[in-house]
């Protein structure tokens, strides 16, 4: 078993915010409700919900990433503005995140990501740009 599988949440927090730190924007883990991260930049305070996946082998499909981008209980609901600005969706394996403003997601409960998306040594600081762009 990855060691990581067990504390996967806690370990895509920590590789989301040292990325965006490496990347020059102001960040730190905060835990509070739906929103993980709270990040500085463009003069404005970002609320960043973390959701972390481990690479996936299923018979007949190819391996990737699958993210569960909603929250709740036993009633998942999808995320929406209310909850945070921005969803960080962290491969653990690759270290990397990928940003969405969560509008973006169309409310959708999960989302699938090839491992190859995540190849880009830029994807932190070219995503979290192509977010902030939505807002402002």
């Amino acid at each position: 078993m990855f060691a990581a599988e067990l504390h996967a949440g806690k370990v895509g927090e920590y590789i989301c915010t040292l990325r965006m730190l490496k990347a020059g924007i102001n960040a730190s883990i905060v835990n509070l409700e739906t929103v993980d991260v709270i990040a500085w930049d463009r003069n404005k305070v970002w609320r960043v919900q973390v959701k972390s996946s481990q690479m996936r082998y299923e018979a007949g499909r190819k391996k990737g990433y699958q993210f569960n981008i909603a929250v709740g209980g036993k009633t998942k609901r999808p995320l929406t503005y209310d909850d945070c600005d921005i969803v960080a969706l962290v491969a653990v394996e690759h270290e990397q995140v990928w940003f969405y403003p969560v509008d973006k997601l169309d409310r959708a409960k999960t989302k699938r990501i090839s491992p190859a998306k995540f190849d880009d040594p830029h994807l932190c600081s070219k995503t979290w740009e192509r977010a902030l762009d939505y807002y402002t």
